[in-house]
This record gives structure tokens, C-alpha cells and sequence, in this order.
């Protein structure tokens, strides 16, 4: 796995929540739950989209190909993420690359704050439970198990993708 600290420019960080909070109050999240599974997410515009590839182009891809020599092709539309405390936001332990997804080669978590409690990245295969700083890139094989645990207070939010080579 690698962590990247710093991986959007602070200014870039808070249009990146502050539009997700607007989509919040304007009712255009999409809310996945099940018994083991509670987030809210929201895609990107087109601005803040091309914002965001600006710079993980600058600050993510070449230590993903210095570290794993993975050149990425291709990587899926973003995701920006919330797992809040008034629903125990988690997600259980599973992988990113059942079919029709095993295009997937590496999944990308990037934590846009810490100021919540609970909520720590499960990484069962490499005995790791994590909670990176805010603006920290967590890059990992989409092969792993993996989990959120839940939040017990305020709200965690991330970025998330996966990078592959191949569309198809």
C-alpha cells in the first residue's frame, strides 16, 4: 500500500467539500445502505473533476508508478464520500474487484478530513487499521479486503477511484 500526504493543494481541498456540502443541502447525494453498508456519496462536476486529475497528476500518479510501476491508463469517476455518526456510516469488509470489476488493479481512498472518531481503514491482509490525516491519498491492490468501521462522531469523508490499464 503507499500513503501520500498532501495530495490536493489546500484551497483545492475545501471547494472539494464545500461541494459536497452544497450537493448535501441541495438533495443530490446518493445514499448506498444496506444492514453492513451506510455512505453517502456524490460525483464531481466537470470543473472540479478536472481540477481534481490536475493535481493527483502531479501528486499521486508518478509515486504510483515510481512505487508499484503502474502506469495508469485509465482510472473510474470519482466519488466523493461521507460516512456519517447519525447512521454509523461503514462499509463492511469486501473487495473492489468482483466481476464485472476486476479491471480494477489499485483503489484510491483520499481522506479529506480526520476530524471525526471511529471510522478507521481496515486493510485485513496487511493486519492495518488506519486513520491517515486529512488530505492523505491511500492507494492500495483493489484485490485487498478491506473496511470502514463505523464513525461514532461527526462525519468522514473521502475521494475514492480505482486505477486501471484497461477499460474493457
Amino acid at each position: 500500500y503507499l500513503l501520500i500526504e498532501n495530495a490536493l493543494d489546500p484551497s483545492l481541498l475545501q471547494k472539494v467539500i464545500q461541494y459536497y456540502n452544497t450537493q448535501k443541502n441541495e438533495g443530490n447525494l446518493i445514499s448506498h445502505k444496506t444492514s453492513s453498508k451506510d455512505r453517502f456519496h456524490v460525483h464531481p462536476d466537470i470543473n472540479l473533476e478536472k481540477a481534481i486529475d490536475n493535481k493527483l497528476s502531479r501528486s499521486v500518479l508518478p509515486e504510483l508508478k515510481k512505487v508499484f510501476y503502474f502506469d495508469v491508463q485509465y482510472r473510474e469517476t470519482y466519488k466523493i464520500c461521507s460516512y456519517d455518526s447519525e447512521s454509523s456510516g461503514r462499509f463492511h469488509p469486501h473487495r473492489d474487484t468482483p466481476a464485472p470489476h476486476q479491471h480494477r488493479k489499485y483503489a484510491m481512498s483520499l481522506f479529506l478530513n480526520d476530524d471525526y472518531e471511529g471510522g478507521e481503514f481496515v486493510l485485513s491482509e496487511y493486519g492495518l487499521k488506519i486513520k491517515p490525516k486529512a488530505n492523505t491519498a491511500f492507494i492500495f491492490p483493489g484485490i485487498s479486503t478491506h473496511q470502514v468501521l463505523p464513525v461514532t462522531k461527526g462525519s468522514r469523508m473521502t475521494i475514492i477511484t480505482f486505477f486501471v490499464t484497461d477499460t474493457s
